[in-house]
């Protein structure tokens, strides 16, 4: 239920409900809609050979995509499937179209109807000079690199404001350091280059930055000497200062003082779980001359669960060691409460604006709702990041765990780049119902096998634990048809999903699960699809030893499938045995008899979305908007989360 965009372009199309008399003859309706993506970046050189096309179409017919520019030229025509969730996703060379405006057009042909959509978008491939703004400043040509300074060279300059850029030096013999990246800040930069392996003589430094797409070079030779012996100063020692406690989730800072008089150095830390020896952070401390005292960061993972007896431990170099304890501040409630209440929402949708970005976090806090989902927009496009900076900022705050999902074909490096980006997040869910995308299954899951060895080499570079999440629908196992009869037979539903990620390499730390129930899903014939879908979710969490994110549910009464069930759209009312009674049912279920593997239940959502082109998807929230709760809202907040 959570709905991604494409970092790309997203067209989308929606087959509007159509309600049938007995006796009216059946026609065919396509409606397109045209959602302006939210990021329209130009087609580059970069991209130009393989650009995106993602849409949702009228399952039935395939989607045929061209794209033409300003002279009229075109390019084949693309011809692509209609999947069982309405989704079609395509690919189109624009190499040989012309720079300038070029539109793309998509067109479906169903039972005698024809429909087409077109958006228009912008192809830039010429080379751009790039500015001569860099430049290195210091260290100046046949500078001396010591023994005392090799470690932690320092290098600075002028460069393009606001980009990334990277040193690295080389000596004699090609030999290279490692790249050191830091960011252009106010068009100046700085940064070390550890220059301890590089031999002695020469040394050819670089810095180097992308600008425009060219990649600009500036460079200045230094000497290394390091053989001549000098008498060396007492070896780097620290000790540490006070610490009393670190509370779980939030930063605390440890000053590390450097012996006055002893030498200038990097000196190691680690950070680790005093029982378990769980490393939890790690790095090094450069230490000049002059320097008195650096300060290590000490955050214990918030999803971590204490007891009153855990601490962590604290190792600077080979000596110098300090227990801290941990204050429990994790939001899961203690084993003998409810099992912790959650909700999902859409941060940047039309009902979910940034500027209210805390001020929703703080209304979760109020209510003890402790987990907010987010969907992938915010964690998966760099432009959006800001606002996910803000969402765990608030999150931080107001003490609610942030659980953000990534778009499961982003790729090992960007799911690398993102895990590195906002190391505060120690769970990401990669992809959203992707099982029910059925005939893609091996596609799919070589995808969220990538995005998953991109998060997990993050984590070995940060040195910290981060985890991921498996994600899947409740599935029935008597139905022939319902998404191409995927789990016919199958007493597991989508465990047979699950068993072939687990075996191509996605060793996932959680199941998340969805499940919208009717009221009659227990009522009716001995509670029937309460033990289906539910005895799907325990027999896999029991299959891999894992815990259940509970990640989205709702009734299902606000489908419009039914007009004796369907089109609810206030949450109903006590005692209406459609949706509230029928959410009631089900919290009251999984807290009695599923508490020792459910960890969280997320609802599905917070806001209602008027805007939403989508009939039903308007009105899931547990809030008409933010000011406005619905009484299954006041319900589960007293019920179930307080």
């Amino acid at each position: 239920m959570i709905k991604q965009t494409t970092y790309y372009l997203m067209l989308s199309m929606l087959v509007l409900n159509t309600t049938w008399a007995a006796t009216a003859k059946k026609t065919t309706v396509i409606n397109l809609v045209i959602e302006t993506p939210k990021v329209n970046a130009p087609i580059t050189k970069v991209n130009q050979e393989a650009v995106i096309v993602n849409g949702v179409c009228s399952q039935g017919a395939p989607v045929r995509i061209i794209a033409t520019d300003s002279a009229n030229k075109s390019t084949e025509i693309q011809w692509t499937g209609c999947n069982s969730y309405s989704d079609f996703h395509g690919q189109l060379n624009l190499g040989a179209l012309k720079d300038g405006s070029i539109t793309i057009k998509t067109m479906q042909d169903l039972n005698g109807a024809s429909k087409a959509v077109t958006v228009n978008v912008v192809k830039t491939t010429a080379v751009v000079t790039p500015p001569t703004t860099l430049n290195i400043l210091s260290p100046v040509k046949d500078f001396a690199v010591t023994t005392a300074n090799q470690a932690s060279v320092e290098i600075s300059g002028k460069c393009a404001d606001k980009l990334v850029m990277k040193l690295q030096a080389t000596d004699s013999v090609n030999k290279l350091s490692e790249i050191t990246w830091i960011m252009c800040e106010n068009s100046n930069f700085w940064g070390p280059i550890n220059m301890t392996s590089l031999k002695d003589g020469n040394i050819n430094v670089r810095a180097f930055q992308e600008v425009n797409g060219v990649m600009v070079n500036k460079y200045v030779n230094v000497i290394k000497k390091t053989a001549v012996v000098t008498p060396p100063a007492p070896a780097l020692a620290v000790t540490l200062g006070v610490l009393a406690s670190v509370k779980e989730g939030v930063a605390s800072l440890l000053t590390v003082n450097k012996v006055a008089g002893t030498a200038a150095g990097t000196m190691a830390y680690q950070v680790f779980n005093n029982a378990s020896k769980a490393v939890i952070s790690s790095g090094s401390l450069v230490f000049a001359a002059n320097d008195t005292s650096k300060t290590i960061s000490i955050l214990a993972p918030e999803d971590s669960v204490y007891n009153a007896d855990m601490k962590l431990e604290i190792k600077v170099g080979a000596f110098a060691s300090l227990i801290v304890p941990v204050v429990d501040n994790d939001p899961i409630p203690p084993v003998s409460s409810k099992i912790m209440m959650g909700i999902n929402g859409h941060d940047n949708f039309d009902a979910y604006p940034a500027s209210e970005i805390e001020a929703r976090v703080k209304v979760l806090a109020d209510r003890n709702i402790r987990s907010f989902r987010n969907g992938g927009d915010s964690s998966s496009q760099e432009p959006l990041w800001d606002s996910m900076d803000a969402l765990i900022a608030a999150g931080k705050k107001h003490n609610v765990i942030i659980r953000p999902a990534l778009y499961h074909w982003l790729g090992e490096a960007q799911a690398y780049k993102i895990a590195k980006r906002f190391p505060d997040i120690r769970v990401w869910e990669i992809g959203n119902e992707v099982d029910g995308d059925v005939g893609n299954e091996a596609k799919n899951i070589a995808q969220m096998v990538q995005v998953y060895k991109g998060i997990k080499r993050a984590a070995a570079e940060m040195g910290i634990e981060i985890k991921t999440t498996i994600n899947i629908m409740a599935c029935n196992s008597d139905a022939t048809t319902a998404q191409g009869g995927r789990c016919y037979k199958k007493a597991d539903g989508s465990g047979y999903f699950v068993d072939a990620a687990y075996a191509a390499g996605f060793k996932f730390d959680y199941i998340s699960f969805h499940y919208y129930p009717y009221y009659t899903d227990k009522a009716d014939n001995n509670g029937y699809y309460y033990k289906m879908y539910l005895g799907q979710m325990r027999t896999l969490a029991e299959r891999y030893n894992v815990k259940i994110l509970f990640n989205e549910t709702n009734c299902a009464e606000i489908y419009p499938w039914s007009v004796t069930t369907g089109n609810v759209t206030d949450g109903g009312y006590a005692g209406d045995k459609r949706c509230y009674d029928s959410l009631k049912q089900l919290l009251t279920e999984l807290n009695t008899n599923y508490k020792d593997i459910v960890q969280e239940i997320n609802l599905y959502e917070m806001l209602d979305e008027p805007s939403h082109p989508v009939t039903h998807e308007k009105h899931f929230g547990m809030m008409y908007d933010l000011n406005n709760p619905k009484p299954v809202f006041e319900m589960i907040t007293k019920e179930f989360a307080k």
